[in-house]
């Protein structure tokens, strides 16, 4: 769907509105998804979602609902339905305003090189030629997807919102029956220039070579070399019980009281900044509100949080653009860049007499929001480091870890940056080495 058409449905909608204020989000996509497990591709899907959201407000009142039926006989008949629930809804404490300004945001900053490179015969064709690289006795699982998104939103205050974007995303687990490990990688990109699946699966080959035959070691504390996916999962996390205006409010925040506060390492500079070319492009939120840029820590002091209307309110701030449509989650980062620093991963390394190479984390949970503590294991690749060399690959550990101590604890990151998927789509980050972070537990066979 086009600018022209999603307004032409918005528009119509809107006509109906009545005596009430009324907003009206259209959010659909296309994708095409290869996915392959064995070394051998068993299923191809195509599918297309299309959602329409209609929202009612009059005298501190709001309902809302959403359809997939786009005729105008089932349009009608469930705003129909919303003008009743609104004359039995009761009022809540403050009335949440539209969003009236600009008038207009789009963005359509679509590479057709994605889509006449990612077709379902091209999707095959990269797939089969990474799997033909493999190592002998090494076999790939994943997928490969194109998906085509846009977002438009309209109400009564006058505002339209438009947005399209093409996204592919690549990721492969490559192991042997013969041996322990695996290695992985993952990519997400909106332009062919930064999708290189031939790098990823040769990425991934190379760690489940160097992580046969793993050996277990110890729990206790350990410097880190996180690489770039396993600090995204770390981020993301803190990005939800953190970083956003709603967590602090309810105390629930680590950064409870502690805004201006230095709370990180002075090396560590973090912004939320869906302008940045390697992050994605989504400039406005699901309320409508144009998204700002955030300093959200700046030579590891607090600057700033994300909010949505709601929490914005509640703080006597200005909404920052970041609601993902529900009030309870308030608003939260989705673009998250990170300061380089000045080391190579290599000099990261040399300079480790004991430590461990971290590719991702997965299971990850909170255990307690205030005090940012997160646990979960390692995963697709995990490396002892011995006097400046990796030695060997070792079996999988638990973390249980206070990321406020963590992020106090950062020797070093990388002065190169890596486009890694995050929450909803890529963040910017380099490695981080972290001195004391915390093992609890470990796998075995």
């Amino acid at each position: 769907m086009n600018k022209r058409e999603a307004y032409m449905i918005l528009d119509r909608i809107l006509g109906w509105s009545g005596k009430y204020d009324m907003q009206v989000t259209v959010d659909g996509n296309e994708k095409g998804l290869t996915r392959f497990a064995g070394s051998e591709i068993h299923q191809n899907i195509y599918q297309e979602d299309l959602e329409v959201k209609i929202e009612l407000r009059r005298d501190k009142k709001r309902v809302s609902t959403t359809t997939n039926q786009l005729a105008e006989e089932n349009l009608r008949g469930e705003i129909r339905n919303l003008h009743r629930e609104l004359e039995e809804t009761p009022a809540r404490k403050k009335e949440l305003p539209l969003i009236d300004s600009p008038d207009e945001i789009s963005s359509e900053e679509n590479d057709s090189e994605l889509a006449e490179k990612l077709d379902e015969a091209g999707r095959a064709g990269i797939v089969a030629e990474g799997i033909e690289n493999l190592p002998d006795g090494y076999t790939a699982a994943g997928s490969l997807a194109l998906e085509k998104g846009y977002l438009a939103i309209a109400n009564t205050r006058g505002i339209r919102r438009f947005m399209s974007r093409d996204k592919a995303s690549f990721n492969t687990v490559i192991s042997s029956e013969q041996v322990e490990g695996s290695g992985y990688a993952e990519l997400e990109a909106e332009k062919l220039s930064d999708f290189d699946v031939e790098e990823a699966f040769a990425a991934a080959a190379d760690k489940a070579v160097d992580s046969s035959d793993p050996e277990s070691i110890s729990p206790g504390s350990y410097t880190v070399i996180l690489e770039p996916l396993a600090a995204a999962e770390l981020l993301g996390y803190l990005s939800f019980i953190g970083f956003s205006g709603r967590s602090v409010q309810q105390g629930r925040s680590f950064l409870s009281g502690r805004i201006g506060d230095k709370v990180w390492d002075e090396k560590i500079s973090l912004y939320d900044d869906c302008q940045h070319e390697q992050t994605f492009s989504l400039p406005f939120d699901m309320e409508g509100a144009e998204r700002q840029s955030l300093t959200i820590i700046e030579d590891g002091v607090s600057r700033e949080l994300a909010y949505d209307l709601e929490s914005a309110m509640e703080a006597g701030e200005e909404t920052t653009g970041h609601a993902l449509g529900s009030s309870r989650a308030g608003g939260i980062p989705l673009h998250l860049v990170m300061s380089g620093g000045e080391s190579s991963p290599e000099e990261m390394i040399s300079s480790t007499e004991k430590g461990l190479l971290i590719t991702r984390f997965h299971y990850t949970n909170v255990v307690n929001p205030r005090q940012a503590v997160l646990t979960g294991l390692t995963r697709d690749g995990t490396f002892l480091i011995e006097e400046g060399e990796i030695t060997n690959s070792v079996r999988d550990l638990r973390y249980t870890q206070n990321m406020m101590e963590a992020f106090n604890n950062v020797i070093s990151l990388s002065s190169k940056r890596f486009q890694v998927p995050g929450l909803a789509g890529n963040n910017y980050l380099p490695y981080l080495k972290i001195s004391d972070f915390q093992f609890t537990g470990l796998t075995e066979e």
